[in-house]
């Protein structure tokens, strides 16, 4: 710290937050070069010396001024008046690859809108890459029947993101299924010929699945299928890489490459596989990443990748053994990213406390073994049920991780929310959401990738947790109805944001966080099933209107009839 302060114009404020890649150093910074081993021995290294007559900005490399004025523009932010308190920052990033993957596969597809509002979040925060996880939500031309209600994302629409990233510093990877996950295509019968199980299949958990969610390695058609779709998507794209997928080919050995499979092994069609598709992407002049969960189940395949290949290694629960797995990547020889979540699908509200250990641990693995990069990911699980704001916690902690795992923990969650954010000084509506994502912890029994709220409400439409909710019977969740009831004191108090949708989003959240208990424990206490229905739909209702804020309406009929599904299975109790 320095002493007094930088008293900045309204001009130099409004060319700070409006600053992008492309535009020049705003009037009143001095941006000087610097050499030496911090530059080069660290990533990303910038020193921001903030003084009453100016600033300064010293950068080895040019990219990274950038990144600078970002600082500068949060201690904007954070500022009081229009003063700045003197002060010096050098820093630098532990990973060079800062990274968040968005499913916009499950229901949800983002209006362009509120992509540009993520986007400027994560460029705020420094992360430098983003993956939009695609398996039916790009409009192939010729494949129209794939997309037609899904409101995909348009070719030229992929061009204006990915330069609008470009100017924020986020390099937009490309992240298209190329192996399992591909339900969405071969549930339609003109692509059964792809499919490894066309007839359907019983998934890893007992449930019978009716369409095939994994592509046929064996049938000649598959890779010129795959050809056909890189070839659209690609182009569109300005990276040098592409997430081919590959993870979770449930079914693989199972139907048409199961003669293969029992002559060869599952580990060997596998990778034979991966090979093809590299072949695929190497021909097209990009960077293939693949992720690592089948890899780690056949370890000794691994050496016969080719060593540009990027392995990216996920997991979502706070025990997952990032140590055995890292350590392994490592040996290899590959490039490696570890991936880690936001926690925030089948929750409602958010997971914290899983989501917190699950990140911590990742960073601190992948930063001792050597990972190139951190990636952090929101999925849609089930319909995407978790409004707009509860995925931010998840993305503050995870950029905090990947910048500086060391320091991650002493981030005020609270404040940074606030003004980072939700642009408010006001604390509420920050503290509201925190408190919503710390409720799913608070059960005895910590459920696998879901809270008991949201496992409630999954129960009435599949068996997947239907184990985990019986274990819990019972639970009367007194100390979660005590933090709802501090959750409606603090958004009743709370004033307007300047995005208006926010309060609406965690009240809605809190609402059906709420309902979920009062359904959990509705044989306990006797509810009457037409009240809980009626409380249901007028739930859904507003899940309609909150939906269509943010998002596109392709995607909205599946979500909601998820709820309306359980409104059906309540009248029949």
């Amino acid at each position: 710290m320095g002493t007094g302060g930088f008293t900045f114009t309204d001009e130099f404020a409004s060319a700070v937050t409006g600053f992008t890649r492309s535009d020049g150093v705003p009037d009143g910074i001095t941006v000087k070069t610097v050499s030496g081993e911090r530059v080069t021995d660290r990533h990303h290294w910038y020193r921001l010396v903030i003084e009453p007559d100016g600033v300064t900005v010293g950068v080895g490399r040019s990219e990274d001024l950038f990144l600078a004025i970002q600082s500068l523009k949060q201690l904007l932010l954070q500022s009081e008046g229009s003063v700045i308190s003197a002060l010096t920052i050098e820093d630098w990033a532990d990973y060079p690859v800062r990274g968040v993957i968005l499913d916009i596969s499950r229901d949800r597809v983002p209006t362009i809108e509120t992509l540009h509002v993520l986007i400027d979040f994560w460029s705020l925060l420094k992360f430098n890459q983003l993956q939009l996880y695609m398996e039916h939500t790009f409009a192939f031309e010729g494949h129209e029947r794939v997309w037609k209600d899904a409101s995909p994302l348009t070719a030229d629409e992929v061009r204006g993101l990915d330069e609008y990233c470009s100017e924020r510093g986020i390099e937009m990877v490309p992240n298209m299924n190329s192996f399992g996950h591909m339900e969405r295509w071969l549930s339609h019968g003109e692509y059964h010929y792809l499919a490894e199980t066309p007839e359907g299949f019983i998934d890893p958990w007992g449930v019978f699945r009716p369409s095939s969610s994994t592509l046929a390695p064996v049938v000649g058609e598959t890779i010129p299928f795959l050809a056909l779709l890189y070839d659209q998507l690609l182009p569109v794209f300005s990276s040098h890489c592409l997430n081919v997928g590959g993870d979770e080919p449930w079914e693989l050995g199972k139907g048409r490459s199961r003669d293969l499979c029992e002559i060869r092994g599952v580990d060997r069609v596998y990778t034979d596989f991966l090979l093809e598709l590299y072949r695929l992407v190497s021909s097209r002049g990009k960077r293939m990443m693949v992720w690592a969960d089948i890899l780690m189940k056949h370890p000794h395949m691994v050496k016969e990748l080719p060593k540009d290949i990027i392995l990216v290694d996920w997991g979502y629960e706070h025990d997952h053994p990032f140590e055995t797995e890292a350590a392994l990547l490592a040996a290899s020889g590959h490039e490696f990213y570890l991936c880690a979540g936001t926690s925030s699908w089948n929750s409602i509200g958010g997971r914290w406390q899983n989501a917190k250990k699950n990140i911590r641990r990742a960073a601190n693995i992948g930063l001792e073994k050597g990972a190139g990069g951190f990636l952090v990911a929101e999925w849609g699980d089930n319909g995407h049920w978790q409004q707009f704001p509860v995925q931010f916690p998840g993305y503050l902690y995870g950029a905090s991780a990947a910048w500086n795992v060391s320091a991650a923990d002493s981030v005020d969650m609270v404040a940074a929310l606030s003004i980072l954010a939700f642009r408010t000084k006001e604390r509420g509506p920050a503290e509201a959401l925190m408190l919503m994502a710390k409720l799913g912890g608070l059960n005895e029994t910590p459920i696998h990738n879901a809270t008991l709220p949201g496992a409630i409400l999954l129960d009435r439409l599949s068996p997947y947790y239907r184990e985990a909710v019986e274990k819990c019977r019972g639970y009367r969740f007194i100390r979660e109805a005590e933090l709802l009831e501090r959750v409606d004191r603090l958004l009743s108090d709370s004033d307007p944001l300047d995005d208006r949708a926010i309060i609406d989003e965690l009240c809605f959240t809190r609402s059906l966080l709420s309902f979920a208990i009062r359904l959990g424990r509705s044989d306990e206490d006797g509810t009457d099933p037409l009240s809980l229905r009626a409380e249901l739909s007028s739930l859904i209702e507003e899940y309609r209107r909150l939906w269509l804020l943010r998002s596109r309406p392709g995607g909205l009929r599946d979500s909601a009839g998820r709820f309306e599904a359980i409104a059906l299975s309540i009248s029949q109790d």
